[in-house]
């Protein structure tokens, strides 16, 4: 007679499953366990992270919530669940994770950089900045740490900051294509507009299906004039991007430069139909009805 399996059997075989990429497998495997045991921290955790590479965020939630009931000093299963608030925009919940792991577990650089990610994303630029510090501080070689912190000194509008920092993670990680269309943004806003050109040069060679590169080209072109060359980028990062408001905006301005109002009306309103309250899109389409009723076109 075949011995039944054990919570503990079941925990192991999700556990191979899940290394091996089967993730329903696993998944139906830490279910099994854990009605066996529903004590079984483990095998909550490794749930939670199934669960999380499949985009189901709020189970996760649910299973690291067990996980901390378990085991309150688990400083992993709230540093989980951090990322799995973080992932659905729940970026003050994430933070209060993010200090309760780092509170039991004060040397681990992600927890830092994480936190630094959440404060980031709802504003906070100058605590995320102190983050990326504490992360770079224990982990120096983290390139995106300092592409991280890149962002929040640009964010800040301290763009000679953020390139050292967008330089600092190229030279560690010399095909970081975000690092590259960062400072291509920063060197564009210093007016640096052919060191922009050739950062964003770059991320395209790097990743030539990278949309936001092809826009932020587009407009260091347009700044320069060439709105005929800018379009084409435009059109690339559209064709990629079909839903960038951005770079609809961002063709119109090029078109009606080039006096085109009529298509430049057509790229405002595609904008405005994808970002309905994208206010300078609606000034400009109007600016350019008004312009064509002038113009006699």
């Amino acid at each position: 007679m075949a011995q039944e399996k054990t919570a503990e059997d079941y925990f192991l075989e999700g556990y191979e499953h899940y290394k091996d990429g089967a993730v329903f497998d696993a998944i139906q495997d830490f279910d099994k366990a854990i009605a066996l045991d529903p004590d079984l921290v483990g095998a909550y955790i490794l749930r939670g992270m199934a669960n999380a590479d499949l985009n189901h965020f709020l189970e996760t939630i649910q299973d690291y919530d067990k996980a901390i009931a378990l085991d309150p000093n688990n400083s992993f299963a709230y540093y989980n669940r951090g990322n799995a608030r973080a992932a659905i925009g729940q970026y003050l919940d994430a933070v209060k994770d993010f200090d309760k792991a780092i509170a039991l577990d004060p040397y681990e650089s992600a927890l830092y950089y994480n936190r630094g990610n959440a404060k980031y994303n709802f504003g906070q630029y100058l605590d995320a900045v102190k983050d990326f510090d504490k992360a770079i501080a224990l982990d120096p070689e983290d390139s995106s740490a300092y592409n991280a912190r890149g962002s929040a000194n640009y964010d800040l509008g301290q763009y000679f900051n953020a390139i050292k920092d967008f330089d600092k993670a190229i030279s560690l990680e010399p095909n970081n294509i975000f690092a590259y269309n960062n400072r291509g943004l920063a060197k564009f806003d210093l007016g640096q507009h052919f060191g922009a050109i050739q950062d964003y040069d770059k991320a395209i060679t790097l990743e030539p299906n990278e949309a936001q590169a092809y826009n932020g080209r587009g407009n260091v072109k347009s700044e320069l004039g060439q709105h005929f060359d800018a379009i084409q980028d435009y059109d690339k990062a559209i064709t990629l991007d079909p839903d960038n408001a951005f770079a609809y905006y961002n063709r119109g301005n090029s078109k009606y430069n080039l006096g085109q109002y009529f298509d430049a009306i057509q790229d405002y309103e595609k904008a405005i139909v994808l970002h309905p309250n994208f206010s300078e899109a609606r000034e400009n389409r109007d600016i350019a009805r008004r312009t064509l009723r002038q113009s006699g076109q």
